[in-house]
């Protein structure tokens, strides 16, 4: 698993480091905040939102990280050349209200970065009403690409 999970994040790391060089990342949903302390590493200034307080407390304590609880709480001025959010948009009750700060808080040469479980998969047609990520009641969105993109069109 911890093979698995360092190739997942060296991975993310580098797409980063290859779309924006340097500036600032904001990490929606970081977790106990790995990701956030590699880049950290590497020069970016890091932010991160966690709402589950263990591990928002574990990505303070662990990696000395700025993690606020929700999204509300970044200041609107601010602005980030990365925003990611892997594996999160499904989990957003006020997905539309969430689009609108993220879109706002991007920097004008920025990129959101966003990873979903893709309900066009060929796993998702295969395990049909079994498939892992439908995930209900957690996951309160299922996409297909072509719904992130209209999603995406609508708000940026």
């Amino acid at each position: 698993y911890q093979r698995v999970r360092a190739h997942a994040l060296r991975k993310k790391v580098d797409l980063v480091k290859r779309l924006q060089p340097k500036g600032r990342v904001l990490d929606v949903g970081c977790g106990t905040g790995e990701f956030l302390a590699e880049l950290k590493q590497n020069q970016y200034l890091v932010q991160g939102v966690e709402p589950e307080v263990k591990a928002r407390e574990q990505a303070i304590a662990n990696h000395a990280l700025s993690v606020l609880p929700k999204l509300q709480l970044v200041e609107a001025r601010e602005q980030f050349q990365v925003i990611t959010l892997w594996h999160v948009l499904e989990h957003l009750h006020d997905l539309r209200g969430s689009m609108k700060q993220l879109f706002a808080r991007t920097a004008e040469d920025g990129v959101l970065m966003i990873a979903v479980p893709d309900r066009g998969s060929w796993d998702s047609d295969h395990y049909g009403e079994n498939w892992a990520a439908y995930d209900v009641p957690r996951h309160l969105w299922h996409f297909r690409q072509q719904d992130v993109r209209r999603l995406l069109h609508e708000h940026g």
